[in-house]
């Protein structure tokens, strides 16, 4: 680990480059329009730490353990996320949501629950065996994204474009829908929670 964060501290504009923590513990720690480039979060545990508009370019979090810790408008880039349960790390602020900018990252069994992502943009983001819930996720632009198996349960989606999309679970009569576009052939499995069958 960086010998700068073996100390609480406060951080404001710093670059970390090439972190690794692997089963140790970061703690007590505020970051402030930081940028993070090259690290690993794996199997740590990361205890009393903000994370205020920092940016996350080509990192990856693993098996992390987030204990009494926020996250505010933070920016990843060619990441990698796995197992994370982004609503743990809002902050009481409303309107405050962990994640503000996604681009060409891979989110793997993460959740999403009651989050704020009107008119966000997954850029080339990628989604596997993931969950949103109970998301605010109108005019949400989200084409051309594989959602492997990743399930929406009562999301505004209304005016969401998933043309190009591949992957999704939607259960129209579990989302609001109207307006949202979607492409042919993937469109037809909207179908399955309408008990239908097409033959």
């Amino acid at each position: 680990m960086d010998e700068r964060l073996e100390q609480a501290g406060e951080w404001e504009e710093e670059y970390f480059d090439r972190i690794s923590l692997e089963e140790d513990c970061l703690e007590d720690q505020v970051f402030r329009e930081c940028e993070f480039h090259n690290c690993q979060f794996l199997s740590s545990k990361i205890r009393r730490c903000l994370f205020r508009s920092c940016t996350f370019q080509n990192c990856v979090f693993a098996g992390v353990e987030w204990e009494f810790t926020s996250m505010v408008d933070g920016m990843f880039k060619d990441s990698i996320c796995v197992g994370i349960n982004w609503s743990l790390l809002k902050t009481k602020t409303r309107g405050n949501e962990p994640v503000y900018e996604a681009q060409n990252t891979f989110f793997k069994y993460c959740s999403f629950y009651q989050m704020g992502l009107k008119r966000f943009h997954f850029e080339t983001c990628r989604f596997q065996e993931s969950y949103f819930e109970e998301c605010s996720m109108q005019e949400c632009h989200m084409e051309n994204i594989s959602f492997d198996k990743t399930q929406f349960r009562g999301c505004d989606l209304r005016k969401a474009d998933f043309r190009g999309a591949v992957g999704y679970v939607i259960d129209p009569q579990q989302n609001k829908l109207r307006e949202a576009r979607f492409s042919f052939p993937e469109v037809i499995c909207l179908l399955d929670g309408l008990g239908i069958s097409i033959e």
